[in-house]
């Protein structure tokens, strides 16, 4: 019983492990098609969101002189899709990223929504992601969800 037991473990952990190579191969398929980074980013975003079964995502990049845009967004709350100030300067996420608190992905309040009653459609906190490329600092990926 115990060796049934350990092979159905193994069996979950390959199957997990699969359907992560699955999401990376239609992420990476979907961004090889795109020339376009704005495009590609959203792409990516609308796969991530699709897999992960996910309500919203952002994505701020750096700029070489350190400063952040949104550079992609899907499905953002009204509170922040029809207001896009809120959407730019420093917020929580991003902060803790410069400061190099965020090293690996971890829910955050966020920010830009804390003070709001309307248009959050119930988001309160996303996981943040940092992105780097060979150890440069890239940016940050948010996706959240009500559940």
């Amino acid at each position: 019983m115990g060796a049934r037991l350990k092979a159905e473990t193994d069996t979950e952990k390959l199957r997990r492990r699969n359907r992560e190579l699955s999401i990376l191969n239609t992420i990476a398929r979907a961004m090889n098609q795109e020339v376009d980074l704005e495009r590609a980013l959203n792409t990516a975003l609308a796969h991530v969101a699709e897999l992960f079964n996910l309500k919203t995502g952002w994505i701020f990049l750096m700029e070489d002189d350190g400063r952040f845009y949104l550079a992609a967004a899907q499905n953002l709350p009204p509170a922040l899709a029809d207001h896009p100030r809120r959407m730019s300067g420093i917020c929580t996420c991003l902060d803790e990223y410069e400061d190099g608190k965020l090293a690996a992905p971890e829910n955050i309040t966020c920010s830009r929504l804390e003070n709001l009653v309307v248009g959050t459609a119930g988001l309160r906190q996303h996981a943040s992601i940092p992105l780097r490329a060979h150890s440069k600092p890239l940016g940050v990926l948010n996706v959240a969800s009500t559940d």
